[in-house]
């Protein structure tokens, strides 16, 4: 009987958890070009990492932020950056490596 109690309370924490991270995948598909950092933390939360600010040739400074929400699709986290220019993002899409001198030479 305690068994059958400990399996169905793992039951119920595993499947809150994944609930919990496709929310979160799935709230990156709210985001829109020009919301402000914090409209972002409101839609998705804090990022996991915020790293430090690139500066592009054209001297605009760029931040970029990396979320890793579970996707149940794939059974998989998967990573996202998240850019901001001027306080307002100007970029997002699954992470892939992007050189930097990529990220020098755009202009946003």
């Amino acid at each position: 009987m305690r068994l059958a109690f400990l399996k169905s309370i793992a039951t119920i924490i595993l499947c809150l958890s994944l609930a919990v991270g496709c929310t979160t995948a799935h709230k990156l598909n709210n985001l829109s070009l020009g919301l402000t950092a914090s409209e972002v933390v409101s839609l998705v939360g804090e990022p996991g990492i915020a790293r430090e600010p690139i500066a592009n040739k054209y001297g605009q400074v760029l931040e970029l932020w990396h979320y890793e929400p579970y996707n149940n699709d794939v059974d998989a986290y998967e990573p996202y950056f998240l850019y901001f220019y001027e306080g307002k993002l100007v970029q997002w899409g699954k992470a892939v490596y992007v050189p930097r001198e990529r990220i020098y030479e755009t202009k946003f």
